[in-house]
C-alpha cells in the first residue's frame, strides 16, 4: 500500500505542477508534507490497533474511509 501510495502522489505531481502553476521547490514540499502526514497516520493507527484491537480498529477505519468516499 505503501508503494501503491508513493506512486500515485509521483504520478500527479507533473499535473499538479500544470494546474497550479508551482515550481519544483513547492512540489517537493507537497510530497514531504504527504509523506511525513502518511508516517503519522500510521504509527497513531498502530498503536490504537494495538490498544483496541486491530479488527475492531480496521471496521472503523473501513467504516470512515466508506463515509468519506460517499461524502466525496
Amino acid at each position: 500500500m505503501v508503494a501503491l501510495d508513493a506512486t500515485v502522489v509521483t504520478t500527479a505531481l507533473s499535473r499538479i505542477r500544470l494546474d497550479l502553476g508551482t515550481s519544483l521547490e513547492q512540489l517537493e514540499w507537497t510530497v514531504n508534507a504527504y509523506t511525513l502526514s502518511f508516517a503519522v497516520l500510521l504509527i497513531t493507527g498502530a498503536v490504537l490497533g494495538d490498544r483496541f484491537g486491530r479488527r475492531r480498529l480496521f471496521t472503523a477505519g473501513l467504516g470512515l474511509f466508506t463515509a468519506a468516499s460517499v461524502a466525496c
